[in-house]
């Protein structure tokens, strides 16, 4: 949605354009320097990282693995939340990126996951950016368990 307001100059026929956005949550836009005339009817992604970690403190967790995906939302939340894990003395056991669809990438892709998060497994948390990526995940875990290859 696009909105019209007057310019702060003299000249009153002069409008400046506002972008209203209702779906944008990338804290990349949050700079005004870059995106003065931007607003959103959202809250940016930063508060969803920030309440992730919230929980983490609350559980005590001090070693976490993260699933992410490939794509300006899940890089750009990756690096708000290894900041603020930091911040609080929070250690990433496993970070790992997913292609940008996740929902492409074949069964291998989550075995390799999956094995790598079984070496870590003093890590007491699994962050999860996206909930097909869970799914995925589960099923690995159980085809695994039945194949007992895991």
């Amino acid at each position: 949605m696009k909105v019209f307001i007057p310019a702060n100059s003299g000249n009153k026929h002069r409008l400046e354009r506002c972008l209203v956005s209702f779906f944008s949550t990338s804290p990349e836009l949050s700079n005004k320097q870059r995106f003065e005339y931007f607003t959103r009817t959202i809250p940016s992604d930063h508060y969803q990282v920030k309440a992730m970690v919230d929980i983490i403190l609350l559980l005590k967790w001090s070693y976490v693995s993260i699933l992410y995906e490939e794509s300006n939302y899940g890089i750009k939340a990756f690096e708000v939340l290894e900041d603020l894990l930091a911040e609080h003395n929070i250690c990433i056991a496993i970070k790992e990126k997913l292609v940008k669809d996740s929902g492409v990438a074949d069964e291998s892709a989550y075995d390799v996951i999956v094995a790598k998060l079984l070496t870590k497994p003093r890590a007491r948390g699994l962050l999860i950016q996206r909930e097909a990526m869970l799914e995925r995940i589960n099923n690995e875990i159980l085809r695994g368990v039945k194949t007992k290859s895991y």
